[in-house]
């Protein structure tokens, strides 16, 4: 999700609006495009994210390896613990490439986990305040992260991977979107 400062936006000077307002253009219309493809299509895109995730965890991986061995920074342990961490994603990048359809059932595992997490952590927010109406928020909430959980890892593979791809479609076009009313803001400030 993109968090940008309203009042730093608005102070920007207007050639610096300009030159950044095509580039958004360009990525309003890529992330829309992919978050319809991704609800259209969650399979194959799906492969798509995958592989996408395999190759930024492998540029991850390689940028980590080369920061610890050209930095004096690093020296002992932090260096070997740099190093080892930069081949595990080298590892994981390789095996989101060639193995896309496991890579995204890690990736809905780990997405339920965190979703498990932040249940948790709603139910005892909603717990503490129960008296108001915030409280009862928290609590609906925090049981829809469960729902949303048991969706993610309950229901087999094939669903998981869909579920999982549809919710990266959803997340792509509300990102779309925020930047279409970014762009918007950018047009009112220009005239």
């Amino acid at each position: 999700m993109l968090n940008i400062n309203r009042e730093k936006l608005l102070s920007l000077a207007s050639g610096d609006m300009k030159k950044q307002r095509n580039t958004l253009i360009v990525l309003a219309v890529l992330l829309l495009l992919g978050g319809i493809v991704c609800l259209l299509n969650p399979m194959a895109s799906g492969i798509v994210v995958s592989a996408i995730v395999g190759v930024l965890l492998i540029l991850s991986g390689v940028g980590a390896i080369v920061s610890i061995l050209s930095s004096a920074i690093y020296t002992g342990w932090s260096r070997l613990f740099g190093f080892v961490i930069g081949i595990i994603y080298c590892i994981v990048g390789y095996a989101f490439i060639k193995e896309p359809l496991q890579g995204l059932i890690a990736m809905a595992i780990i997405i339920a986990a965190l979703f498990i997490f932040g249940g948790i952590l709603r139910l005892y927010s909603g717990f503490q305040q129960i008296k108001s109406a915030a409280g009862w928020v928290q609590l609906i909430i925090g049981i829809l992260d469960f729902f949303i959980a048991y969706l993610l890892i309950g229901n087999g593979p094939i669903t998981s991977i869909a579920l999982l791809t549809t919710l990266i479609g959803i997340e792509m076009i509300f990102s779309a979107f925020g930047l279409f009313s970014l762009l918007s803001l950018f047009k009112r400030k220009a005239e």
